[in-house]
Order: C-alpha cells, then sequence, then structure tokens
C-alpha cells in the first residue's frame, strides 16, 4: 500500500540522497603560494564520480521500493540493497576525505557528509514497517 509509513520513509532517505548530490560533503582549503587567500573548494558527489554513482543508486532502488508496495519481499530486497549503497556512500566519501588529509591538503567536514546516514536511518525505519506488514498479513492468513 502506498500511503504506509515504510512509503514515507522511502521517500524521505531519497530526499536525502539528493541532498548529498547537493550538499557539500567536504571542503577543501587551498591557497596560492606565498599568499594569505584561502580558496575553499567544495567537494560534492558531482566531482567524485564513485560517490556520485552510489548516491543514484540508493536514490532510484528507494523509489523503486515505494512503487513496490504489492510485492513485500521484492520491496525488502530493494530496501537492503538501498541500505547498502547509501552505506557504500557514506565510505567513499569519508575515505575522500581521508586521502585529501593524507595528501597535506586542509579538508573540513560539512553538512552533506551526515545525508547518507542519516538515508540510511529512515531506510531502516521503512524495513521495519514493510517487516511490520508482513507479519500482519501472515496472522490475517491464519485467522481464514
Amino acid at each position: 500500500m502506498i500511503q504506509r509509513i515504510q512509503s514515507i520513509w522511502l521517500l524521505l532517505a531519497a530526499l536525502c540522497g539528493a541532498g548529498a548530490i547537493f550538499f557539500p560533503f567536504a571542503l577543501q582549503a587551498t591557497s596560492p603560494k606565498y599568499t594569505e587567500v584561502v580558496d575553499l573548494t567544495p567537494l560534492t558527489p558531482l566531482q567524485h564520480i564513485p560517490s556520485l554513482l552510489t548516491v543514484a543508486a540508493f536514490i532510484i532502488l528507494c523509489v523503486v521500493a515505494i512503487f513496490s508496495y504489492k510485492n513485500r519481499k521484492a520491496q525488502l530486497r530493494f530496501c537492503l540493497i538501498a541500505a547498502i549503497a547509501a552505506l557504500v556512500t557514506f565510505v567513499l566519501e569519508f575515505f575522500k576525505v581521508r586521502q585529501s588529509l593524507q595528501d597535506g591538503i586542509n579538508t573540513f567536514y560539512r553538512f552533506g557528509i551526515v545525508m547518507a546516514p542519516v538515508a540510511l536511518l529512515f531506510i531502516a525505519m521503512a524495513m521495519q514497517g514493510i517487516r511490520k506488514d508482513e507479519k500482519l498479513v501472515k496472522s490475517l492468513d491464519r485467522l481464514r
């Protein structure tokens, strides 16, 4: 059923994914030699292709899971794969920042780094709602 609570959680997860694309997950501070001017370059998944692919994957999987409400097992599988993609997105962004720090570039975390873990939380809540629906349907089948 499309009006169930898991649809809202999945929509929020997809919106977090869209936010992850546009909000920078880090700022790199670069300055030309012999000057005091600091140039801040935002890092977004648009500049880091592996992160962009995983963000796009979990957005698409969340939207597909919303509209596969008639098949709860498939919906649960889509959610699980979307959760894995969100986790991979967070790990890729985290290691991109760590790599920049190891290269000697001053890098600062920004708001976009928390989008993937928040989306992961929303996906987990949607999975819990799907399991509750599955349990409810099984209990109603026993009564017939």
